[in-house]
């Protein structure tokens, strides 16, 4: 088997044994592993998810979710508005599953590759692809954005949100006081795996791959091939959201004050946030 493919089989049985879980309070265990659910960040959450509305063209025949999930918040139903019909396509059997669930069956599910999208060139009239491509094979990512180009009608657009990991500077600058933390928890981690048995480390727990380029390496490989902006979709992490925003710290209104400056200054925030949003275009 390929490493491709390994990997791609990994981050399938991620989300079917794990991620798309629910647990008794009916919350997907992706959610609660790597988004901030406390009340003092719904707000600021809801409206980063909304953002995307704001850079799709509203209209058209055919919205093409790419990697849906289960469409677990409530925001992600809005993408589809001014749409006829959406397609969610995914992996993961179970993600398609619980999309129709939630979409009460008004939409049709397709299981496959973000790499090999199975739709003719010019066919959508809008593609969202959130929190996907950097789950992709670093090699394969640039195809990834080529293919949601590929099947991209003219004079419309594609969303596409990255997050930029270490490379981000913003969050290394913020989360510089948790490096003695980190180092720690990685040191220990390596300590402990270490001394496991072979059948012990064959079993454990599926691990999520997870390989952010820098934004020069993909707008680098990406201008010869289409025409696109990156912009902010969220500028902090939950990392940094945990540490510094409560709400006896007025964190509603900090957070108020920062998606303000998203909107201010999205090339800016884009460029040295978390999460930057793709905006393709065609």
């Amino acid at each position: 088997m390929s490493t491709q493919s390994s990997v791609k089989r990994s981050v399938r049985d991620f989300y079917d044994r794990i991620g798309w879980r629910k647990d008794a309070r009916g919350i997907f265990a992706d959610a609660a592993k790597f988004e901030d659910l406390r009340p003092v960040s719904a707000e600021y959450r809801s409206r980063c998810l909304l953002r995307v509305n704001k850079f799709l063209t509203r209209s058209g025949t055919f919205l093409l979710d790419v990697a849906s999930g289960p469409l677990q918040h409530p925001e992600h139903k809005t993408y589809a508005d001014g749409f006829r019909k959406r397609i969610c396509a995914d992996m993961s059997f179970s993600a398609l599953q619980e999309a129709r669930t939630a979409l009460q069956g008004r939409c049709s599910c397709v299981q496959g590759d973000i790499v090999h999208l199975p739709f003719k060139d010019d066919t959508i009239d809008g593609v969202i692809s959130l929190h996907t491509v950097y789950h992709v094979p670093a090699e394969e990512q640039i195809g990834a954005f080529r293919e949601i180009a590929r099947v991209l009608t003219r004079y419309h657009t594609a969303v596409v949100v990255y997050a930029w990991g270490n490379h981000s500077s913003l969050m290394a600058l913020a989360l510089a006081p948790l490096l003695p933390f980190k180092l720690g928890k990685k040191f220990f981690a390596t300590i402990v795996r270490r001394t496991k048995s072979p059948v012990a480390q064959s079993s454990r727990t599926p691990q999520l791959y997870f390989h952010p380029h820098t934004r020069r390496y993909l707008v680098r490989h990406l201008e010869p091939h289409m025409k696109f902006d990156v912009l902010v979709w969220r500028s902090l992490s939950v990392p940094c959201l945990k540490l510094y925003f409560h709400t006896w710290l007025f964190g509603r209104f900090l957070l108020n004050v920062i998606y303000t400056l998203e909107d201010a200054f999205p090339r800016v925030l884009g460029r040295c946030g978390a999460y930057p949003l793709f905006v393709v275009k065609k």
